[in-house]
Protein backbone atom coordinates (compact mmCIF):
# COMPACT_ATOMS: atom_id res chain seq x y z
CA UNK A 1 0.00 0.00 0.00
CA UNK A 2 1.47 3.31 -0.95
CA UNK A 3 1.52 6.42 1.83
CA UNK A 4 1.31 9.81 0.33
CA UNK A 5 3.46 12.54 2.18
CA UNK A 6 0.46 14.55 4.49
CA UNK A 7 -1.39 11.25 5.79
CA UNK A 8 2.26 9.71 7.01
CA UNK A 9 2.99 12.80 8.60
CA UNK A 10 0.24 13.46 10.43
CA UNK A 11 -0.08 9.76 11.45
CA UNK A 12 3.27 10.62 12.66
CA UNK A 13 2.22 13.75 15.03
CA UNK A 14 -0.57 11.68 16.63
CA UNK A 15 2.23 9.02 17.51
CA UNK A 16 4.65 12.06 18.88
CA UNK A 17 1.59 13.42 20.90
CA UNK A 18 0.65 10.06 22.68
CA UNK A 19 4.32 9.67 23.22
CA UNK A 20 4.01 12.72 24.88
CA UNK A 21 1.14 12.09 27.19
CA UNK A 22 2.32 9.26 29.20
CA UNK A 23 -0.66 9.67 31.81
CA UNK A 24 -3.42 9.34 28.86
CA UNK A 25 -3.58 5.25 29.25
CA UNK A 26 -3.40 5.05 32.91
CA UNK A 27 -6.17 7.46 33.16
CA UNK A 28 -8.66 5.74 30.78
CA UNK A 29 -7.30 2.75 32.61
CA UNK A 30 -8.31 3.99 35.86
CA UNK A 31 -11.45 5.42 34.64
CA UNK A 32 -12.55 2.16 33.67
CA UNK A 33 -11.18 0.65 36.81
CA UNK A 34 -13.50 2.83 38.50
CA UNK A 35 -16.39 1.98 37.08
CA UNK A 36 -15.68 -1.72 37.84
CA UNK A 37 -15.58 -0.81 41.15
CA UNK A 38 -18.46 1.27 41.22
CA UNK A 39 -20.72 -1.49 39.25
CA UNK A 40 -19.52 -4.09 41.70
CA UNK A 41 -20.24 -2.12 44.82
CA UNK A 42 -23.88 -1.23 44.00
CA UNK A 43 -24.41 -5.12 43.33
CA UNK A 44 -25.95 -7.47 45.94
CA UNK A 45 -26.40 -11.42 45.90
CA UNK A 46 -30.19 -12.32 47.13
CA UNK A 47 -30.32 -15.31 48.12
CA UNK A 48 -33.94 -16.87 48.77
CA UNK A 49 -34.78 -20.07 51.63
CA UNK A 50 -37.66 -22.17 51.61
CA UNK A 51 -36.98 -24.47 54.76
CA UNK A 52 -40.20 -26.41 54.08
CA UNK A 53 -39.13 -27.13 50.52
CA UNK A 54 -34.99 -27.78 51.36
CA UNK A 55 -34.44 -25.64 48.75
CA UNK A 56 -32.72 -22.43 47.87
CA UNK A 57 -32.61 -20.05 44.96
CA UNK A 58 -30.01 -17.19 43.85
CA UNK A 59 -30.08 -13.65 42.29
CA UNK A 60 -29.03 -10.59 42.09
CA UNK A 61 -29.84 -6.83 42.74
CA UNK A 62 -28.84 -3.53 42.64
CA UNK A 63 -29.03 0.04 44.23
CA UNK A 64 -31.20 2.92 42.77
CA UNK A 65 -30.98 5.28 45.26
CA UNK A 66 -29.64 6.94 47.90
CA UNK A 67 -32.59 5.53 50.09
CA UNK A 68 -31.33 2.36 50.28
CA UNK A 69 -34.20 1.11 47.22
CA UNK A 70 -32.69 -2.56 45.40
CA UNK A 71 -33.91 -3.22 42.16
CA UNK A 72 -34.15 -6.95 41.29
CA UNK A 73 -36.59 -9.72 38.98
CA UNK A 74 -39.48 -10.49 40.33
CA UNK A 75 -38.62 -13.69 39.83
CA UNK A 76 -35.86 -13.83 42.11
CA UNK A 77 -38.19 -13.68 45.28
CA UNK A 78 -40.09 -16.74 46.37
CA UNK A 79 -43.39 -17.07 48.30
CA UNK A 80 -42.65 -18.23 51.91
CA UNK A 81 -39.31 -18.13 51.76
CA UNK A 82 -36.98 -15.83 54.16
CA UNK A 83 -34.88 -13.84 51.90
CA UNK A 84 -31.40 -12.74 52.87
CA UNK A 85 -29.43 -9.79 51.09
CA UNK A 86 -25.64 -10.06 51.12
CA UNK A 87 -23.69 -6.87 50.42
CA UNK A 88 -19.76 -8.27 50.18
CA UNK A 89 -18.14 -5.47 52.25
CA UNK A 90 -21.29 -4.84 54.53
CA UNK A 91 -22.65 -7.75 55.96
CA UNK A 92 -25.98 -9.33 55.35
CA UNK A 93 -29.48 -8.49 56.00
CA UNK A 94 -32.48 -10.34 56.84
CA UNK A 95 -34.82 -7.39 56.87
CA UNK A 96 -35.23 -5.93 53.61
CA UNK A 97 -38.35 -4.27 52.71
CA UNK A 98 -40.48 -5.21 49.94
CA UNK A 99 -41.56 -2.09 48.70
CA UNK A 100 -43.65 -3.40 45.37
CA UNK A 101 -43.55 -6.30 42.56
CA UNK A 102 -44.53 -6.17 39.42
CA UNK A 103 -44.80 -9.93 38.19
CA UNK A 104 -45.90 -9.28 34.50
CA UNK A 105 -43.40 -6.89 33.87
CA UNK A 106 -41.35 -8.81 35.96
CA UNK A 107 -39.84 -6.07 38.27
CA UNK A 108 -39.59 -5.67 42.55
CA UNK A 109 -37.92 -3.11 44.53
CA UNK A 110 -36.81 -3.82 48.39
CA UNK A 111 -35.52 -1.54 50.61
CA UNK A 112 -32.67 -1.50 53.06
CA UNK A 113 -32.84 2.00 55.00
CA UNK A 114 -29.52 1.45 56.80
CA UNK A 115 -27.81 1.39 53.58
CA UNK A 116 -26.67 4.82 51.83
CA UNK A 117 -24.65 6.06 48.53
CA UNK A 118 -24.44 2.79 46.49
CA UNK A 119 -26.81 3.74 43.65
CA UNK A 120 -26.30 2.98 40.20
CA UNK A 121 -27.62 5.57 37.09
CA UNK A 122 -29.88 4.48 35.37
CA UNK A 123 -29.90 5.76 31.43
CA UNK A 124 -32.28 7.84 29.58
CA UNK A 125 -32.11 6.35 26.47
CA UNK A 126 -31.70 3.03 24.77
CA UNK A 127 -28.27 1.70 24.16
CA UNK A 128 -26.80 1.78 20.80
CA UNK A 129 -25.90 -1.70 18.57
CA UNK A 130 -22.47 -2.09 19.40
CA UNK A 131 -22.30 -0.75 23.09
CA UNK A 132 -19.96 -2.62 25.38
CA UNK A 133 -21.26 -3.09 28.74
CA UNK A 134 -20.51 -4.92 31.84
CA UNK A 135 -23.05 -7.51 32.94
CA UNK A 136 -22.81 -7.84 37.14
CA UNK A 137 -24.23 -10.80 39.29
CA UNK A 138 -23.22 -13.37 41.29
CA UNK A 139 -23.48 -16.61 38.82
CA UNK A 140 -22.91 -20.35 40.04
CA UNK A 141 -22.56 -20.07 43.91
CA UNK A 142 -22.65 -23.17 44.77
CA UNK A 143 -19.97 -23.55 42.53
CA UNK A 144 -17.62 -21.28 43.27
CA UNK A 145 -18.28 -21.85 47.34
CA UNK A 146 -17.83 -25.96 46.94
CA UNK A 147 -14.04 -24.84 45.36
CA UNK A 148 -12.97 -23.46 48.29
CA UNK A 149 -13.55 -19.48 47.29
CA UNK A 150 -14.97 -16.52 49.13
CA UNK A 151 -18.16 -14.64 48.01
CA UNK A 152 -17.95 -12.66 45.39
CA UNK A 153 -19.41 -10.81 42.83
CA UNK A 154 -18.53 -11.27 38.87
CA UNK A 155 -18.19 -8.62 35.91
CA UNK A 156 -18.86 -9.84 32.91
CA UNK A 157 -18.13 -8.08 29.31
CA UNK A 158 -20.41 -8.24 27.05
CA UNK A 159 -22.03 -6.23 23.79
CA UNK A 160 -25.10 -5.14 23.14
CA UNK A 161 -26.63 -6.35 20.26
CA UNK A 162 -29.72 -4.32 19.68
CA UNK A 163 -32.86 -4.53 20.86
CA UNK A 164 -35.69 -7.19 19.96
CA UNK A 165 -39.48 -7.46 21.27
CA UNK A 166 -40.87 -9.93 23.77
CA UNK A 167 -44.10 -10.75 25.93
CA UNK A 168 -44.13 -9.89 29.45
CA UNK A 169 -44.65 -12.65 31.97
CA UNK A 170 -47.80 -13.20 32.35
CA UNK A 171 -50.10 -11.06 30.54
CA UNK A 172 -48.23 -11.54 27.74
CA UNK A 173 -47.97 -7.43 26.40
CA UNK A 174 -45.06 -6.62 23.79
CA UNK A 175 -42.37 -4.95 25.00
CA UNK A 176 -38.51 -4.14 23.79
CA UNK A 177 -35.60 -6.43 25.40
CA UNK A 178 -32.06 -5.60 24.82
CA UNK A 179 -30.30 -8.74 23.25
CA UNK A 180 -26.91 -8.82 24.69
CA UNK A 181 -23.67 -11.30 23.46
CA UNK A 182 -22.23 -13.25 26.56
CA UNK A 183 -22.46 -16.26 28.11
CA UNK A 184 -24.70 -15.48 31.23
CA UNK A 185 -25.17 -18.08 34.00
CA UNK A 186 -28.13 -18.67 36.21
CA UNK A 187 -27.54 -16.01 39.29
CA UNK A 188 -27.10 -13.03 37.09
CA UNK A 189 -30.57 -12.62 36.88
CA UNK A 190 -31.70 -9.50 38.77
CA UNK A 191 -28.24 -7.91 38.43
CA UNK A 192 -27.26 -4.40 36.45
CA UNK A 193 -25.96 -4.00 32.80
CA UNK A 194 -23.94 -1.66 32.99
CA UNK A 195 -22.51 0.83 30.24
CA UNK A 196 -18.82 0.51 30.13
CA UNK A 197 -17.74 4.26 29.47
CA UNK A 198 -20.32 6.00 31.21
CA UNK A 199 -21.18 3.45 34.11
CA UNK A 200 -25.02 4.03 34.06
CA UNK A 201 -27.00 1.24 33.73
CA UNK A 202 -28.97 0.50 30.54
CA UNK A 203 -30.86 -2.37 31.70
CA UNK A 204 -31.10 -5.21 33.80
CA UNK A 205 -30.72 -8.88 33.23
CA UNK A 206 -33.64 -11.01 33.19
CA UNK A 207 -32.99 -14.30 30.49
CA UNK A 208 -29.85 -16.03 29.11
CA UNK A 209 -31.00 -18.75 26.58
CA UNK A 210 -30.53 -22.45 27.82
CA UNK A 211 -30.32 -25.26 25.32
CA UNK A 212 -29.58 -29.24 25.45
CA UNK A 213 -25.98 -29.97 24.53
CA UNK A 214 -25.24 -33.81 24.07
CA UNK A 215 -22.35 -34.61 25.95
CA UNK A 216 -19.52 -37.77 24.32
CA UNK A 217 -17.06 -39.84 26.20
CA UNK A 218 -13.62 -39.86 24.85
CA UNK A 219 -14.15 -42.22 21.81
CA UNK A 220 -17.36 -39.85 20.86
CA UNK A 221 -20.27 -41.83 21.98
CA UNK A 222 -23.40 -40.16 22.98
CA UNK A 223 -23.34 -40.67 27.16
CA UNK A 224 -26.10 -38.53 27.51
CA UNK A 225 -27.68 -34.56 27.29
CA UNK A 226 -26.74 -31.49 29.39
CA UNK A 227 -27.65 -28.17 29.76
CA UNK A 228 -25.75 -25.48 28.61
CA UNK A 229 -26.16 -21.12 28.10
CA UNK A 230 -26.06 -20.12 24.77
CA UNK A 231 -24.24 -16.43 23.34
CA UNK A 232 -27.59 -14.93 24.04
CA UNK A 233 -29.12 -13.20 26.78
CA UNK A 234 -30.99 -10.62 27.03
CA UNK A 235 -32.14 -7.46 29.86
CA UNK A 236 -35.50 -4.97 30.41
CA UNK A 237 -34.22 -1.56 28.99
CA UNK A 238 -33.64 1.10 31.62
CA UNK A 239 -35.92 3.49 29.66
CA UNK A 240 -38.73 0.95 30.45
CA UNK A 241 -37.03 0.60 34.32
CA UNK A 242 -37.48 4.44 34.84
CA UNK A 243 -40.78 5.04 33.69
CA UNK A 244 -42.20 1.60 35.82
CA UNK A 245 -40.13 3.50 39.09
CA UNK A 246 -41.85 7.09 37.85
CA UNK A 247 -45.35 5.57 37.81
CA UNK A 248 -44.85 4.05 41.20
CA UNK A 249 -43.41 7.19 42.75
CA UNK A 250 -40.00 5.62 43.76
CA UNK A 251 -36.91 7.35 44.20
CA UNK A 252 -34.15 6.69 42.07
CA UNK A 253 -30.66 8.37 40.67
CA UNK A 254 -30.04 9.52 36.81
CA UNK A 255 -26.74 11.63 37.25
CA UNK A 256 -23.32 9.55 36.59
CA UNK A 257 -21.16 10.45 40.31
CA UNK A 258 -17.71 9.81 39.86
CA UNK A 259 -17.14 9.79 43.32
CA UNK A 260 -15.93 6.10 43.85
CA UNK A 261 -15.27 4.47 47.84
CA UNK A 262 -12.96 2.34 48.50
CA UNK A 263 -12.43 -0.90 46.54
CA UNK A 264 -15.06 -3.59 47.04
CA UNK A 265 -14.65 -7.03 48.85
CA UNK A 266 -13.69 -8.84 45.08
CA UNK A 267 -10.97 -6.24 44.45
CA UNK A 268 -7.16 -7.96 45.46
CA UNK A 269 -6.08 -4.40 47.20
CA UNK A 270 -8.77 -4.65 49.67
CA UNK A 271 -8.32 -8.14 50.47
CA UNK A 272 -4.82 -7.78 50.71
CA UNK A 273 -4.69 -4.14 52.50
CA UNK A 274 -7.87 -4.11 54.56
CA UNK A 275 -8.23 -6.82 57.47
CA UNK A 276 -11.78 -5.19 57.78
CA UNK A 277 -12.29 -6.15 53.82
CA UNK A 278 -10.65 -9.83 54.40
CA UNK A 279 -12.97 -10.33 57.44
CA UNK A 280 -16.22 -9.49 56.14
CA UNK A 281 -15.70 -11.70 53.22
CA UNK A 282 -14.77 -14.27 55.06
CA UNK A 283 -17.96 -14.07 57.35
CA UNK A 284 -20.20 -13.63 54.48
CA UNK A 285 -18.87 -16.38 52.97
CA UNK A 286 -18.93 -18.67 56.13
CA UNK A 287 -22.55 -17.53 57.02
CA UNK A 288 -24.15 -18.37 52.91
CA UNK A 289 -22.54 -21.40 53.39
CA UNK A 290 -23.90 -22.38 56.64
CA UNK A 291 -27.38 -21.39 55.21
CA UNK A 292 -26.66 -23.27 52.74
CA UNK A 293 -26.07 -26.50 54.99
CA UNK A 294 -28.90 -25.78 57.16
CA UNK A 295 -31.24 -25.54 54.60
CA UNK A 296 -30.14 -28.89 52.57
CA UNK A 297 -28.54 -30.72 55.52
CA UNK A 298 -25.32 -31.06 54.47
CA UNK A 299 -22.31 -31.65 57.12
CA UNK A 300 -19.72 -30.99 54.68
CA UNK A 301 -21.43 -27.70 53.92
CA UNK A 302 -21.00 -27.16 57.64
CA UNK A 303 -17.30 -27.61 57.74
CA UNK A 304 -16.55 -25.56 54.84
CA UNK A 305 -18.70 -23.10 57.14
CA UNK A 306 -16.96 -23.49 60.39
CA UNK A 307 -13.13 -23.07 58.23
CA UNK A 308 -14.71 -19.66 57.30
CA UNK A 309 -15.56 -18.54 60.82
CA UNK A 310 -12.21 -19.81 61.96
CA UNK A 311 -10.41 -17.61 60.08
CA UNK A 312 -12.61 -14.85 60.07
CA UNK A 313 -12.63 -14.81 63.92
CA UNK A 314 -8.58 -15.02 64.09
CA UNK A 315 -9.09 -11.41 62.02
CA UNK A 316 -12.11 -10.18 64.89
CA UNK A 317 -11.75 -11.96 68.29
CA UNK A 318 -13.82 -10.10 69.29
CA UNK A 319 -16.84 -9.87 66.74
CA UNK A 320 -20.05 -11.40 68.46
CA UNK A 321 -21.60 -12.11 65.28
CA UNK A 322 -19.11 -14.47 64.19
CA UNK A 323 -18.42 -16.52 67.41
CA UNK A 324 -22.68 -17.30 67.48
CA UNK A 325 -22.89 -18.45 63.81
CA UNK A 326 -19.59 -20.56 64.72
CA UNK A 327 -21.12 -22.02 67.59
CA UNK A 328 -24.31 -23.53 65.70
CA UNK A 329 -22.01 -24.57 63.33
CA UNK A 330 -20.03 -26.27 66.06
CA UNK A 331 -23.18 -27.77 67.21
CA UNK A 332 -24.54 -28.78 63.73
CA UNK A 333 -21.35 -31.02 64.05
CA UNK A 334 -21.89 -32.31 67.22
CA UNK A 335 -18.70 -30.62 68.31
CA UNK A 336 -20.73 -29.33 71.55
CA UNK A 337 -17.81 -29.31 74.10
CA UNK A 338 -16.44 -26.50 71.46
CA UNK A 339 -19.60 -24.78 71.37
CA UNK A 340 -19.92 -24.74 74.67
CA UNK A 341 -16.73 -22.50 75.14
CA UNK A 342 -17.66 -19.97 72.90
CA UNK A 343 -21.01 -19.79 74.71
CA UNK A 344 -19.64 -19.10 77.83
CA UNK A 345 -17.26 -16.60 76.98
CA UNK A 346 -19.96 -14.88 75.05
CA UNK A 347 -22.26 -14.72 77.95
CA UNK A 348 -19.08 -13.14 79.94
CA UNK A 349 -19.67 -9.98 78.30
CA UNK A 350 -23.61 -10.34 77.55
CA UNK A 351 -24.78 -12.47 80.74
CA UNK A 352 -28.96 -11.87 79.81
CA UNK A 353 -28.93 -12.44 76.18
CA UNK A 354 -32.07 -14.69 75.71
CA UNK A 355 -30.06 -16.42 72.40
CA UNK A 356 -26.78 -17.11 74.09
CA UNK A 357 -28.81 -18.31 77.46
CA UNK A 358 -31.28 -20.52 75.50
CA UNK A 359 -28.44 -22.32 73.07
CA UNK A 360 -25.79 -22.57 76.15
CA UNK A 361 -28.91 -24.57 78.29
CA UNK A 362 -29.83 -26.49 74.90
CA UNK A 363 -26.08 -27.56 74.18
CA UNK A 364 -25.73 -28.51 77.68
CA UNK A 365 -28.75 -30.64 77.27
CA UNK A 366 -27.20 -32.39 74.66
CA UNK A 367 -24.22 -33.12 77.05
CA UNK A 368 -26.31 -34.65 79.12
CA UNK A 369 -26.17 -31.88 82.47
CA UNK A 370 -29.94 -31.94 82.51
CA UNK A 371 -29.98 -29.62 86.10
CA UNK A 372 -27.62 -26.97 84.28
CA UNK A 373 -29.78 -27.09 81.28
CA UNK A 374 -33.20 -26.75 83.26
CA UNK A 375 -31.76 -23.63 85.60
CA UNK A 376 -30.81 -21.60 82.21
CA UNK A 377 -33.88 -22.13 80.35
CA UNK A 378 -35.80 -21.43 84.14
CA UNK A 379 -33.59 -17.85 83.85
CA UNK A 380 -34.73 -16.84 80.46
CA UNK A 381 -38.45 -17.66 81.22
CA UNK A 382 -37.85 -15.03 83.94
CA UNK A 383 -37.12 -12.66 81.83
CA UNK A 384 -39.41 -13.53 79.16
CA UNK A 385 -42.31 -15.60 80.15
CA UNK A 386 -43.14 -16.43 76.71
CA UNK A 387 -39.34 -17.30 75.24
CA UNK A 388 -40.79 -20.16 73.15
CA UNK A 389 -37.17 -22.22 72.74
CA UNK A 390 -36.68 -21.44 76.29
CA UNK A 391 -40.47 -23.36 76.76
CA UNK A 392 -40.17 -25.92 74.02
CA UNK A 393 -36.79 -27.18 75.77
CA UNK A 394 -37.72 -27.04 79.35
CA UNK A 395 -41.03 -28.92 78.49
CA UNK A 396 -38.78 -31.59 76.06
CA UNK A 397 -36.87 -32.06 79.46
CA UNK A 398 -39.82 -32.90 81.77
CA UNK A 399 -41.03 -35.13 79.38
CA UNK A 400 -38.25 -37.11 79.13
CA UNK A 401 -37.84 -36.95 82.75
CA UNK A 402 -40.99 -38.39 83.01
CA UNK A 403 -42.11 -35.26 85.07
CA UNK A 404 -45.47 -35.56 82.33
CA UNK A 405 -47.00 -32.48 85.32
CA UNK A 406 -44.87 -30.35 84.57
CA UNK A 407 -44.01 -30.67 80.68
CA UNK A 408 -48.09 -30.40 80.08
CA UNK A 409 -48.38 -27.16 82.12
CA UNK A 410 -44.91 -25.82 80.22
CA UNK A 411 -45.81 -26.68 76.79
CA UNK A 412 -49.78 -25.45 77.63
CA UNK A 413 -47.75 -22.04 78.25
CA UNK A 414 -45.80 -22.33 74.83
CA UNK A 415 -49.36 -23.01 73.10
CA UNK A 416 -50.65 -19.84 74.66
CA UNK A 417 -48.06 -17.93 73.97
CA UNK A 418 -47.20 -19.26 70.37
CA UNK A 419 -50.87 -20.70 69.25
CA UNK A 420 -49.27 -21.41 65.55
CA UNK A 421 -46.10 -23.25 66.72
CA UNK A 422 -46.24 -27.09 65.53
CA UNK A 423 -43.81 -28.03 68.42
CA UNK A 424 -45.65 -26.80 71.39
CA UNK A 425 -48.70 -28.51 69.99
CA UNK A 426 -47.62 -31.63 69.12
CA UNK A 427 -45.47 -31.96 72.28
CA UNK A 428 -48.32 -30.73 74.48
CA UNK A 429 -50.06 -33.90 73.22
CA UNK A 430 -47.50 -36.14 73.92
CA UNK A 431 -46.77 -34.91 77.24
CA UNK A 432 -50.97 -35.66 77.73
CA UNK A 433 -50.49 -38.66 76.63
CA UNK A 434 -48.31 -39.90 79.22
CA UNK A 435 -50.05 -38.41 81.53
CA UNK A 436 -52.97 -40.58 80.89
CA UNK A 437 -55.38 -37.62 79.28
CA UNK A 438 -55.54 -39.26 75.56
CA UNK A 439 -58.64 -37.87 74.84
CA UNK A 440 -57.68 -34.37 75.30
CA UNK A 441 -54.38 -34.87 73.75
CA UNK A 442 -56.83 -35.61 70.66
CA UNK A 443 -58.70 -32.30 71.02
CA UNK A 444 -55.30 -30.38 71.02
CA UNK A 445 -54.02 -31.99 68.12
CA UNK A 446 -57.50 -31.58 66.11
CA UNK A 447 -57.44 -27.92 67.17
CA UNK A 448 -54.16 -27.43 66.32
CA UNK A 449 -54.21 -28.91 63.09
CA UNK A 450 -55.47 -25.51 60.86
CA UNK A 451 -53.72 -23.17 62.84
CA UNK A 452 -50.06 -24.18 62.97
CA UNK A 453 -47.59 -22.86 61.10
CA UNK A 454 -45.73 -24.88 58.29
CA UNK A 455 -42.51 -23.75 57.59
CA UNK A 456 -39.69 -26.67 57.79
CA UNK A 457 -39.51 -30.11 56.86
CA UNK A 458 -39.92 -30.98 60.52
CA UNK A 459 -42.69 -29.03 61.00
CA UNK A 460 -44.34 -30.41 58.10
CA UNK A 461 -43.69 -34.04 60.01
CA UNK A 462 -45.43 -32.99 63.08
CA UNK A 463 -48.48 -31.74 61.53
CA UNK A 464 -48.62 -35.15 59.41
CA UNK A 465 -47.91 -36.97 62.93
CA UNK A 466 -50.47 -35.26 65.05
CA UNK A 467 -53.35 -35.91 62.17
CA UNK A 468 -52.46 -39.32 62.64
CA UNK A 469 -53.11 -38.99 66.15
CA UNK A 470 -56.47 -37.99 66.23
CA UNK A 471 -57.01 -41.12 64.23
CA UNK A 472 -55.86 -43.50 66.35
CA UNK A 473 -57.10 -45.07 68.76
CA UNK A 474 -57.26 -44.04 73.10
CA UNK A 475 -55.38 -47.18 74.25
CA UNK A 476 -53.64 -47.71 70.90
CA UNK A 477 -51.94 -44.25 71.24
CA UNK A 478 -51.02 -44.61 74.94
CA UNK A 479 -48.68 -47.63 74.28
CA UNK A 480 -47.71 -46.83 71.14
CA UNK A 481 -46.63 -43.11 71.39
CA UNK A 482 -43.12 -42.49 71.45
CA UNK A 483 -40.77 -40.22 74.15
CA UNK A 484 -38.40 -38.61 71.76
CA UNK A 485 -35.22 -37.87 73.32
CA UNK A 486 -33.36 -35.03 71.26
CA UNK A 487 -35.98 -32.47 70.15
CA UNK A 488 -34.70 -30.32 67.00
CA UNK A 489 -35.93 -26.91 67.57
CA UNK A 490 -35.52 -25.03 64.41
CA UNK A 491 -32.47 -24.09 63.57
CA UNK A 492 -31.13 -19.91 63.90
CA UNK A 493 -28.51 -18.22 62.36
CA UNK A 494 -27.13 -15.06 64.27
CA UNK A 495 -26.92 -11.88 62.12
Amino acid sequence: MKITPWPFFRLLTMVLLLAGCPDLEPAWASQRGDIFRQSRSGAVLLVSVDRGSKSLSFGTGFFISREGHILTNAHVLTDKARLFVYIPDQGVFPDATTVTIDHDADLAVLQLPSIHGRALPLVESFAEEGTEALAVGFPRVIDTLQMGLTLHSTVKPVNVSGVTMGRSRTQGRIIPFIQASGVLHAGTSGGPLVHAESGQVVGMVVHSVPYIGQAKDRQGSMIGSVLLRADMSYAIPATLIRQWLVDRHIPHETAVSRAVGTAPSGSLASLQGDPHVLGMSLFLTGHLVQTIADTVNDPEFTELAVNYYEKAREIFPGKQEIARNLALAYKSLHRDQDALKIYEGLLQQSPSDLFLLTETAQTWKFLHHEDKAMAMYEAVLEQDPCYLDALNGLGHLYLVDHEYGKAVQTFRKAVKCAPSSAYASYYLGEAMVRSGSVEEAQAVWKGSLERVSIQTLQEKELLTLMRERTLQSPGFLFHTSPVPKKMNNPKSVSQ
